[in-house]
């Protein structure tokens, strides 16, 4: 297995020959490149451009790191729109083609994540990723008992998921990431219902995946704890989201709010535009989500005029709330707008 925790030997230092000028010529500093594997094209490039973007100012602003240049080798995992796992798989082989190659910054996906840790864990390839938020990625449990209505672990095999240890070959760990876990996402949507919006009666949909279920199970799991209601729940069929009938049952059953896990081509979004035969309009009736539809502009095209009220959460620390960052920040926009 090549080691890729070996940044001294991938750092040696070659002499130049010594010119005709009697001053010595100072030797080229090494380099040290940092593989990049994002979704810079298609649906998700709205997201992984800016991250890019992220990861190029640090490097334009720390471009030597103990003596040595760093330089980033890109990657695109995405094709025909949509993140590919095993695109992202190539992106990782290449990256170990490449000895100088350290590490790398990614996926976004969390099915892009399945197929390249094994790639990188059996060649010890260090990973970390700025976005992906599914459990079975670090570990063996895909929801824990407290946030299952049915007061239940589900280990990640009963999600239909590889678990972590599934993922290492090596038995060690190579990755690493900076959000948190989805389920924590339908927890914090259920605190911020009830203590900001000071609602207490919602109802569910899913998007008929493991992501926006798990968001959902823990969504309800947590309103309930808070004492609230879940007035229901529909998983829905992406392949036909007509929720109409659902959503004036849940509105006879007295519902303030709808929370939907998954995406927006889960057709969650068009929930919310169907919502207005049957709910009082715009912030009247909120609609709660997670990052699958957080910030997307598709989501606000698909809800039509129905858009406002829609709020969704984010698995990562709010960087323009935080004092020290204002500073990078500023310096961020100024460098890519």
């Amino acid at each position: 297995m090549r080691s890729r925790l070996r940044i001294a030997a991938a750092g040696a230092v070659v002499l130049a020959s010594a010119c005709a000028s009697s001053t010595p010529t100072a030797p080229a500093a090494p380099t040290l490149r940092i593989g990049v594997d994002l979704p810079i094209s298609g649906g998700e490039a709205r997201a992984a451009v800016p991250a890019l973007n992220g990861i190029r100012f640090f490097v334009q602003t720390h471009p030597t790191l103990d003596g040595y240049n760093v330089a980033l080798v890109t990657a695109d995992d995405a094709s025909r729109g949509m993140p590919k796992p095993s695109l992202g798989a190539a992106n990782v082989r290449s990256f170990l083609a490449d000895p100088s190659v350290v590490a790398m910054i990614g996926p976004f996906d969390a099915g892009v994540a399945r197929k390249e840790i094994p790639v990188a864990n059996a060649a010890g390839l260090a990973m970390i990723s700025p976005a992906t938020s599914n459990p079975c990625l670090t570990r063996n449990l895909f929801m824990p008992a407290p946030l299952n209505p049915a007061h239940i672990e589900i280990d990640c095999k009963a999600a239909g998921l590889p678990s972590a240890a599934d993922l290492r070959p090596a038995h060690i760990n190579n990755f690493f990431r900076l959000t948190t876990t989805d389920e924590l996402q339908g927890a914090a949507a259920a605190d911020y219902l009830v203590k900001d919006l000071h609602l207490l009666r919602a109802a569910a949909i899913s998007d008929h995946e493991a992501y926006g279920q798990g968001l959902a199970d823990a969504f309800m799991s947590r309103l309930t704890a808070l004492g609230g209601t879940v007035t229901g729940r529909l998983d829905l069929d992406p392949a036909r989201p007509d929720a109409a009938s659902y959503l004036q049952s849940m509105k006879d059953a007295g519902a303030q709010a709808i929370y939907y896990g998954g995406g927006t081509p889960g057709g969650g979004c068009h929930v919310r535009a169907q919502m207005k035969a049957s709910f009082p309009a715009n912030e009247a009736t909120p609609f709660l989500g997670g990052d699958g539809i957080a910030q997307d502009p598709a989501c606000v095209g698909a809800a039509g005029d129905n858009s406002a009220g829609i709020y969704g959460t984010v698995p990562i620390v709010d960087a323009s709330t935080l004092a020290s960052a204002a500073h990078t920040i500023h310096e961020f926009k100024g460098a890519f707008g």
